[in-house]
């Protein structure tokens, strides 16, 4: 085994290292007896443990330890790879899969999401989570918001819809970059694990990667989907690639790994970002695989394709009965993928995720497994029908573990080729991996691909026949390599719109994006459908090639069409709706029963109440009204929302609120009382409805009595207010009292104000028990107070910087005292106390 370290060992500071030794448990045994080191984590499979020791610590194992097969830095402090809060499905056709495959929810396949903990308990994960006993004690919202992308219910809102809503899910703690036990991802059936964090720029193939490659080949049907990471504007100052502009910052060595599927992060045009992190990896192979859309970086576009993963397994498992090997998930999303100008590149990998495209080649059964080893190849034949623009075929294999520090990671070695109906061999595209910025931005070649355990052969415009795809392999192998293949046809002339789908969401007042998928160039028009059945030119000679339009409209449209004329040829989009949103209020929240309220849709022909029962939104009831009002015993639940029905069906709902946390109460949401100047009070109510409101009535209690100080009668405004220009001395207490045409009374909360005129000083309670805290109003901040026994003793002495002051008098006997208030050798006020026991 290779010895490897990127550091000068000979220091004091603390380090975390990477090592791999032939016998751990010999190696732990002479840790603990000759050093201050610490195991904090050991992947057994793989021997390979994680120490934290002082580097001359580490220097010196290393001269007394020989079966030492590795040491390196390991890596440390992970960091989310993402922070926003909104996602669009509809960049990489995640949409359509919804619309046109709408069996795939990802129901009964699991996930693991290896970073900090999400909350379980938001009501777009609650009710699918499974406790492996991995959890990070520390929630997250980058967490939260990596669970709902991939498999989000969609209760809160339509954003909050992830890719396989059904799946269920669990969380790995990444503190340790080791992969999660064989045995627990097994036991419980985990066939999918998202990575959505990094750390600094690091080309190397390190125990972690080795054993994440070591896992992937024992579990053949788990996939590890990792972000490429946010460093793309950074440079790689150490490996093979140490100062290449522009390459090879990955961030992580535990991206190296070769069975993993690595995801770049694109805008919501597609466009790579240039934060994106991209390869080679060390040894020239290229990573990012795929690019998917992640507006504030490559966690979401990891956890777009991990949900996009499951739906190809949840489609095997429906149709074939068991899980695919993650060979073939991977050359299925990448059989499907939508190339760049470049085929293949170091910064956009194999194209850009298409989630349709991957379901069509399942759904067309454009794949094959097999098996191959030395001089013993497997050869397919396919059929190419006429009419095809592009032949996209591709070859991927789980390989064995290569050797950590190693100068190169792949194992086995696959050869891919393409014989044409005329006897033309099509090799792979290959690009050049020369550590130097113009050769690794040199366009792909054909020729054999000898570093790669993923291979992708494209053919233009490929005539009518037969065509055999050949797997070979020169290694000498101990059993045969299993493989994927998998492949797609694009066909010429076509056009086909993509968003909006008829199950899509669509506002008013929103930047919609219009999106089509064609092989059709040239120019064309775009119209929308008015109510009259009219035309509306939104565009015309528009560049086809986009695939996207942009548009904004203030004006709502029901069940309208997007029409898209080019080259004589007319092509119609679903029928949608284009709505406005509709949000939901609480009219009040009494005792007994509680009022949702919500705008008048023009559209509309009547409105559909939703409410959260258990970990889905149901139907309520259907309404004509604005209105609901709700009985509490016989409604339960916290959580509604509305949809307004129109003529054909539209799958737009509000936000979905919890009516008791809206500040809303019975009637009422606020009331408040404020001491003006020092002079008055003011008072304010705030309604929620008025419609069933008969009259107001403001008081103010004091000394057992309510005082009315202001009222109304026929409430026509939901904001009331007025002033009560003689407060008494000592606590005024204001409430407002609603009275309903039903009879009914409601008294709002009771705000305290504590008032004191100049040279004035208020006890209370008096009498008062010693257990309590004694309240002084003094009217006179500045002054001196003085608490005195009957003998004249003084007990207590401050200086009043506030009107409100709170004195202790637990240690006080039962008795009379005096409380004197004066300011220099004024005598201000005084006034008698009592207390009891």
């Amino acid at each position: 085994m290779e010895f490897k370290t990127y550091q000068t060992l000979n220091s004091k500071q603390l380090a975390i290292y990477s090592i791999i030794v032939e016998d751990p448990d010999h190696f732990i045994r002479f840790l603990n007896m000759q050093y201050e080191a610490e195991v904090l984590a050991f992947h057994k499979p793989t021997n390979a443990l994680n120490i934290e020791c002082a580097g001359r610590v580490m220097q010196d194992i290393v001269n007394n330890y020989p079966q030492l097969g590795y040491v390196g830095l390991s890596q440390t402090n992970p960091e989310e790879e993402s922070s926003i809060n909104y996602m669009d499905l509809s960049t990489n056709r995640i949409n359509t899969v919804h619309s046109e495959y709408a069996e795939l929810i990802g129901n009964g396949v699991r996930v693991s999401i290896k970073e900090q903990f999400m909350d379980t308990t938001d009501i777009d994960l609650k009710g699918r989570y499974f406790s492996v006993g991995l959890e990070s004690e520390i929630i997250s919202q980058h967490a939260n918001f990596m669970a709902t992308m991939i498999a989000g219910a969609g209760n809160t809102y339509h954003l909050g819809r992830g890719v396989a809503p059904y799946a269920g899910f669990t969380s790995s703690d990444f503190t340790s970059v080791f992969p999660d036990d064989d045995e627990i991802l097994v036991n419980h059936e985990i066939s999918i694990q998202n990575h959505s964090y990094g750390f600094e720029i690091d080309n190397r193939y390190s125990p972690e990667a080795q054993a994440y490659d070591h896992q992937s080949y024992l579990n053949p049907e788990l996939l590890h989907v990792l972000s490429s990471g946010n460093k793309g504007l950074e440079t790689s100052v150490e490996g093979n690639y140490a100062n290449v502009n522009g390459f090879a910052n990955l961030s992580g060595s535990h991206k190296m790994t070769k069975n993993g599927l690595i995801v770049g992060a694109t805008d919501k045009y597609g466009v790579r970002d240039d934060r994106s992190s991209v390869g080679p990896t060390f040894d020239g192979r290229i990573k990012p695989d795929l690019m998917a859309y992640g507006q504030e970086g490559s966690s979401d576009a990891a956890a777009l394709a991990s949900g996009v993963s499951i739906l190809i397994q949840d489609w095997y498992k429906q149709n074939i009965g068991l899980l695919p090997s993650s060979s073939l998930v991977k050359a299925v999303l990448i059989a499907g993928a939508v190339e760049y100008e470049e085929v293949i590149s170091f910064k956009t990998g194999y194209g850009e995720l298409n989630g349709k495209n991957a379901l069509d080649v399942l759904e067309k059964n454009q794949l094959a497994n097999g098996a191959v080893d030395q001089d013993n190849p497997t050869v397919y034949t396919v059929e190419i029908p006429p009419n095809i623009k592009n032949l996209r075929v591709v070859l991927c294999w789980t390989d064995v573990a290569g050797v950590a520090g190693a100068g190169k990671g792949l194992m086995n070695d696959l050869d891919l080729s393409i014989v044409d109906p005329n006897d033309q061999v099509w090799q792979p595209w290959v690009l050049s991996h020369f550590s130097h910025e113009d050769s690794l931005s040199k366009n792909p070649v054909r020729i054999k691909d000898s570093i790669n355990n993923v291979e992708l052969i494209t053919l233009e415009n490929p005539e009518v026949g037969i065509y055999t795809f050949h797997i070979t392999s020169q290694t000498e192998m101990t059993s045969p390599q299993n493989f994927s293949l998998a492949y797609q046809l694009e066909v010429v002339n076509n056009f086909e719109w993509t968003f909006p789908t008829s199950k899509d969401v669509c506002l008013v007042d929103h930047n919609l994006i219009f999106r089509w998928d064609t092989s059709w160039a040239g120019l064309g028009k775009i119209e929308l459908k008015e109510e009259d059945g009219s035309w509306l030119m939104l565009t015309e000679n528009y560049n086809l090639d986009t695939e996207y339009f942009e548009w904004v409209t203030d004006k709502p449209y029901a069940q309208t069409q997007l029409r898209m004329t080019t080259n004589g040829v007319i092509y119609l989009s679903d029928e949608f709706n284009l709505v406005k949103e509709t949000p939901l209020f609480v009219g009040f929240n009494c005792e007994d029963d509680f009022k949702l309220t919500w705008p008048k849709d023009d559209l509309a022909v009547g409105y559909e109440l939703y409410e959260l029962q258990g970990d889905v939104l149901g139907t309520v009831q259907i309404s004509s009204d604005t209105f609901l009002i709700l009985s509490k015993s016989i409604q339960p639940a916290l959580n509604y929302a509305i949809r307004p029905l129109y003529k054909n069906h539209s799958e737009y709902k509000s936000r979905t609120i919890d009516y008791a946390q809206q500040g809303v109460n019975c009637y009422y949401k606020t009331f408040v009382a404020e001491l003006v100047d020092d002079a008055y009070v003011s008072n304010s109510l705030s309604l929620t409805s008025i419609s069933d409101i008969n009259r107001v009535d403001f008081y103010n209690y004091r000394d057992g009595t309510s005082d009315l100080f202001a009222s109304w009668q026929n409430i026509i405004e939901a904001d009331l207010s007025a002033d009560d220009l003689s407060p008494s001395e000592g606590v005024n207490n204001y409430y407002g009292q609603i009275g309903l045409k039903d009879g009914r009374k409601i008294q709002t909360d009771t705000t305290s104000i504590y008032f004191a005129t100049e040279n004035t000083l208020v006890v209370f309670p008096n009498p008062i028990s010693k257990q309590n805290f004694l309240n002084v109003l003094t009217g006179q901040p500045g002054a001196t107070l003085q608490l005195l026994n009957t003998r004249g003793d003084l007990l207590h002495e401050e200086e009043v910087f506030f009107d409100f002051i709170q004195i202790p008098i637990e240690r006080l006997s039962e008795g009379i005292y005096i409380l004197r208030l004066y300011h220099g050798d004024n005598n201000i006020s005084h006034a008698k106390l009592i207390v009891t026991d």
